[in-house]
């Protein structure tokens, strides 16, 4: 029974009333506990130094049983940094414990089902890491495709980006940098990108010291657990890290060469991350505008989706439209605003507001919504609608006594065993209604 809840319970800990926490948050800060308890070495007591790796070997067992990945590589990263840089004597007795201590360790991860997962992750054959990987690559994307950010960076990733076969939903970008990048601006991720910069550089250790070395092990895993997961909640250990690093190197504060060169490195790093999504290749170009709207494609947009819903078109339906934009190279307008040019069709996929004056559209075609009361204003376009057979019936009686009307041309495609969601809208949009 003591076996079952110590495997059980370190798996979801709910750290600081935060919520029901997941394996993946547990795990990072357990990786982040064990890098702070590495500022109990700068003491250089005998006693409690033996404590400190019993310690971490406990909490290294607590990490296993999450099965975090993620954390278990920001922990190793951490690990080899805090060897390197905190000046430890090469003496036999360290070597003998760094040792004994890394074989322990190594046999507790090969009797738990975390080394399969780092096995399925090395081969490519895990599915939650290449999903992590598609996510990751769409979000480095959508930072030259947003220069001004997206209200919902996953909903985005969703819309946009996924893969239409891929049925999967997310909560997040399951990244704490993509998800503050792509949501905000570029003054914002040139301020987040010189913050961690800045914090970095300041707790880096000049001297071999163990106190900063291991303050800043402490970040570097914050940081890459961070990047594995969205963990950017869990600040309490960092920022004790923080104090304590930042009053052993205080005299840097006092240096315009320490400010210059965070000011340098912060404008490299922005430049380099933007040039590389710049570069990735895309399917079709991509524009988010600051007003919500979306351009796929270059230029005037000859086809505009007008509100669209995802009960009628689908999570993916942004996926769908640059499939189209990519074979047909027509260029595709997404917004909640009617355009203020011509287009060649406008698809409405919600009801049209009372005050609209006057459509710039050769074709107008509905989408399993109800039709405007003012529909003799547009009598002189092409009409079309397509609804669902299993829809709302009030939809369906509204447009069958439009279209019954002499003084319509209306064209009504009533889809059988269909409901609210179009399949396939978009080859009717391209194709049916021309």
């Amino acid at each position: 029974m003591y076996i079952l809840l110590a495997q059980v319970i370190p798996e979801r800990l709910d750290w600081f009333n935060f919520g029901i926490s997941s394996a993946n948050r547990t795990g990072a800060f357990i990786a982040c506990l064990i890098a702070f308890t590495w500022c109990l070495y700068a003491f250089r007591i005998k006693w409690l130094s033996i404590l400190t790796w019993i310690a971490n070997l406990v909490l290294f067992y607590f990490l296993v049983q999450t099965a975090s990945r993620g954390a278990l590589v920001s922990l190793t990263a951490a690990s080899i940094f805090f060897l390197f840089f905190s000046g430890f004597k090469r003496s036999r007795r360290t070597v003998f414990f760094v040792l004994f201590w890394f074989a322990c360790a190594l046999l507790i991860l090969l009797q738990s089902r975390l080394s399969h997962r780092m096995e399925e992750m090395v081969t490519l054959q895990s599915s939650s890491a290449n999903c992590r990987m598609d996510i990751y690559l769409s979000g480095l994307k959508m930072l030259t495709d947003a220069p001004s950010g997206v209200q919902s960076p996953i909903e985005t990733y969703m819309q946009w980006y996924q893969d239409p076969d891929d049925s999967e939903r997310y909560l997040s970008m399951i990244n704490s940098h993509l998800e503050f990048l792509c949501s905000n601006g570029l003054l914002l991720r040139l301020g987040y990108i010189a913050l961690w910069v800045f914090i970095l550089f300041l707790l880096f250790p000049s001297s071999h010291a163990i106190l900063p070395s291991a303050c800043t092990s402490v970040w570097i895993c914050f940081a890459l657990c961070a990047i594995f997961s969205n963990v950017a909640n869990y600040w309490v250990l960092c920022t004790v890290s923080f104090i304590l690093g930042a009053l052993y190197n205080g005299t840097r504060l006092k240096s315009y060469r320490f400010y210059s060169l965070v000011i340098l490195i912060s404008l490299v790093a922005f430049i380099a991350l933007h040039t590389i999504s710049y570069l990735l290749p895309r399917e079709a170009p991509l524009h988010f505008r600051n007003n919500g709207d979306v351009l796929v494609g270059k230029g005037t947009a000859k086809i505009c989706v007008f509100n669209p819903i995802e009960r009628i078109v689908g999570t993916h339906f942004g996926s769908e439209l640059i499939n189209i934009q990519k074979d047909t190279d027509a260029q595709i307008l997404v917004s909640k605003n009617f355009p203020q040019h011509n287009v060649d069709k406008l698809i409405i996929c919600s009801t049209l507001p009372e005050n609209t004056n006057e459509i710039y559209s050769k074709e107008l075609i509905f989408l399993n919504t109800f039709p405007p009361n003012n529909l003799s204003k547009y009598r002189c376009l092409k009409i079309a609608a397509l609804i669902g057979g299993f829809t709302d019936w009030r939809i369906r009686r509204d447009w069958e006594k439009v279209a019954n009307n002499k003084k319509y041309d209306i064209k009504l495609n009533v889809l059988n065993g269909v409901a609210d969601y179009i399949p396939n809208w978009t080859e009717f949009i391209t194709d049916e209604t021309n």
